[in-house]
């Protein structure tokens, strides 16, 4: 009796004298597996049929193929489209577990599934025959991308080494590859957009002379363009469109390592963090698990839809031809299938524990948390990572919402999780640059109520729940930009979006930004109103670098980047988009404050709180509570002045912790004036203070405070003082 091989692991491995080949296919009557050789400007096909399905699965170990080999499935099975069942052999399917990925992605009739026609506006529209798709028979092969088989990167790499810097020290920077690299003085041409421009000598002595610890890349999985982008030559600059989720996208590599092959390219990404993780630097991946890339029914048949549409995608009760979206990109990937949570616990895993990764921010992470009944923490999925060996030690953070029924989710993921604080960036923008607009018309404004909740760590968000509280205040990724949105600079220039260049009639992002142009829109040569600007920009950094919680700054926004108005640049690989590193004056001068920011969060552990604030004194020899609100004449601050929104000066002490770290002795007083006129403050008595910033001033410079501790707090300024008994500096 011969015992059949079965493949326990998905995908393909090398496997003694050949490999083993697993696709989860539960309802195809007939898998082929695809290997391609090169002849000329052809590949040459030659096919192998799998076994199974056995528990869904079709498997086979193949003898004589190696390492390089370019393959794909052709998967055959019923065509009933209002059933779910869209199985169509003439797609050339890449592999869900594929690690490396080949070839260009050409949009077109060829891709899709069914047989289409041109309209008069362009678009591939569906023919019909008795109101019904039918099964396209063009072969896709020479218009889509091929996998590529590599060996296992523990058997012939070293194992990573992840920093595992506490939460108490993380800076995060949320950059993109060739966003930042791009247009970089320092490197030379080949590495410009680069991987191995991202781990350049140059860039991370910027990057550590920055005070950053740890950068989270924009998406780099493999992915493809949205058929609207396509026909109007535009591309996915972010990368949120997905088409394996093991591969590393091949364009940001440099041109030497795509032509010595698919091998080289996810070794230059893994050198990328090997250098990084030398430096100290940690690497975050933004990943994106809730929808894939070949969007609505109408999109292209690349993978997943080919492979099992029923089982990979959710769709309405009842009704498995359509597909529900929660992510407002067509489909939604199914976490209630347990093959679909465990492709992405695979893929996690794999870029943690074999190129590296030492954490991951999840997209749209509502969507991969929701069961039959909506959204749980306890799903299976967000169970399963943080009780998984590897990935329950790494950084987890959650963009916790989605666009579907009770999307909003934003501290409920528990832990632990850490999530990114939309309302740390709505209550900021309001309180430094809304009001100010509102105020210069003489319209109401808000209280500083929400600002101060955002600035001492959000506990009404993630410390409501006695349970949840044990997450603490780094539960909240602070941030007042990202990726999706209006730049710092673009805050303070423009009243409204301006995103004529997506080249959808300035209709798409957000018009809730709660921008103000300081009287002009757009750039201007009004020295008064750059003046102005400029200003609250750094009271934007100050807020961010120094509140409670976790910040996360946006690359570019240290040196005041402009995306000229553009606040949903997804598809824009151009000047909008990449950094500009040719600084006037003004940006040097923000950058140099910015590195003073950093500088005062890392070295002052008043500012690295890891429980919520109680009101209590640590110690019974303590002058302070552990957070003081105070007036500005130094009185306590009572409830009815946190409703009053004329009263919009405040001084914030944090009291040393005094647990035996460098500095832990001395207390740190930020003084907040967010109304448009000069009021004088009183400092604390009982501390001898010494500034050690002012928003007011285009560079940091310390001051010595006398005069019984009188300041003078500017309009729209923030100050920042430290202060101990007997301090000396």
């Amino acid at each position: 009796m011969v015992l059949q091989r079965y493949a326990r692991r998905l995908g393909v491995h090398i496997s003694g004298d050949g490999v083993d080949v697993a696709l989860f296919a539960p309802d195809a009557v007939r898998v082929e597996f695809c290997m391609l050789n090169q002849a000329g400007n052809a590949w040459i096909e030659h096919s192998v049929d799998l076994e199974g399905p056995d528990y869904g699965i079709w498997n086979k170990h193949i003898v004589g193929v190696e390492t390089g080999q370019h393959y794909g499935f052709r998967v055959h099975g019923p065509w009933d489209p209002k059933n779910g069942f869209l199985f169509n052999p003439s797609k050339f399917l890449v592999d869900p577990y594929a690690r490396a990925i080949y070839g260009d992605y050409r949009y077109g009739e060829a891709t899709l599934g069914y047989e289409s026609y041109l309209d008069a506006d362009n678009n591939y529209k569906p023919k019909l025959e008795n109101k019904m798709l039918v099964p396209s028979q063009i072969d896709s092969l020479p218009f889509v991308p091929h996998s590529v088989i590599l060996h296992d990167l523990d058997s012939i790499h070293p194992p990573v080494f992840h920093p595992h810097i506490p939460w108490s020290k993380t800076v995060i920077y949320e950059t993109h590859v060739v966003g930042f690299t791009k247009n970089a003085p320092w490197l030379p041409e080949y590495m410009r957009g680069t991987y191995a421009g991202l781990a350049n000598d140059k860039t991370i002595e910027y990057l550590k002379e920055l005070g950053i610890t740890t950068i989270e890349l924009l998406p780099i999985h493999s992915a493809v363009p949205e058929a609207h982008l396509v026909k109007n030559g535009l591309a996915n600059y972010w990368g949120y469109s997905s088409l394996s989720y093991f591969a590393p996208n091949p364009d940001y590599a440099t041109e030497n390592a795509r032509n010595y092959g698919p091998g080289a390219v996810v070794d230059e990404v893994r050198g990328m963090i090997h250098l990084l993780h030398e430096a100290g630097i940690e690497v975050i991946l933004d990943v994106v698990y809730n929808h894939t890339c070949e969007e609505s029914n109408s999109g292209s048949t690349l993978s997943y839809r080919g492979i099992a549409n029923r089982n990979y995608y959710v769709h309405p009760p009842k009704k498995p031809g359509d597909l529900m979206d929660t992510t407002g990109c067509g489909n939604s990937l199914n976490f209630r299938e347990p093959h679909v949570i465990r492709m992405a616990l695979d893929s996690l895993r794999y870029w943690a524990s074999q190129i590296g990764a030492d954490g991951f921010r999840f997209d749209l992470m509502a969507t991969t948390a929701r069961g039959e009944n909506g959204f749980t923490k306890e799903h299976p999925f967000l169970v399963a990572m943080k009780n998984d060996p590897v990935l329950g030690n790494l950084k987890l953070i959650a963009e916790p919402w989605d666009l579907g029924p009770f999307g909003w989710q934003t501290g409920k993921f528990g832990f632990p999780y850490s999530e990114w604080n939309d309302g740390f960036r709505n209550d900021v923008r309001t309180f430094w640059v809304k009001d100010q607009g509102r105020s210069k018309l003489g319209w109401s404004i808000s209280s500083s109520q929400s600002f101060a909740t955002r600035l001492s760590g959000s506990s009404d968000i993630f410390g409501s729940d006695p349970f949840e509280s044990m997450r603490g205040p780094f539960a909240s990724i602070n941030y007042i930009t990202a990726h999706d949105g209006f730049t710092l600079r673009d805050l303070v220039s423009y009243d409204c979006k301006h995103n004529d260049a997506n080249m959808e009639n300035n209709e798409d992002g957000t018009t809730d930004n709660n921008s103000y142009n300081h009287g002009f829109e757009g750039e201007t040569n009004d020295l008064l109103i750059n003046s102005n600007r400029r200003k609250t920009i750094r009271n934007m950094l100050g807020t961010l670098l120094l509140s409670t919680g976790v910040p996360m700054l946006t690359a570019g926004d240290e040196i005041g980047r402009t995306q000229r108005g553009n606040n949903n640049a997804y598809c824009q690989n151009n000047e909008i988009s990449w950094i500009d590193w040719e600084l006037e004056r003004w940006q040097s001068e923000l950058l140099r404050t910015t590195k003073h920011l950093i500088w005062i969060r890392q070295n002052y552990p008043a500012l690295h709180q890891n429980k919520f604030f109680t009101g209590t004194k640590k110690n019974e020899q303590d002058d302070f509570v552990d957070l003081n609100w105070l007036q500005a004449d130094s009185f306590p601050f009572s409830v009815n002045d946190w409703q009053n929104s004329e009263n919009r000066v405040f001084q914030a002490v944090f009291a040393a912790p005094n647990n035996g770290e460098e500095n832990a002795d001395i207390d740190i007083c930020i003084v907040f004036n967010g109304q448009g006129r000069s009021v004088d403050v009183i400092l604390p008595a009982v501390r001898k203070w010494h500034r050690l910033w002012n928003s007011q001033g285009e560079l940091p410079r310390k001051f010595d405070v006398s005069n019984n501790n009188n300041i003078k707090a500017r309009p729209f300024s923030m100050q920042v003082f430290a202060g101990k008994k007997d301090y000396d500096d």
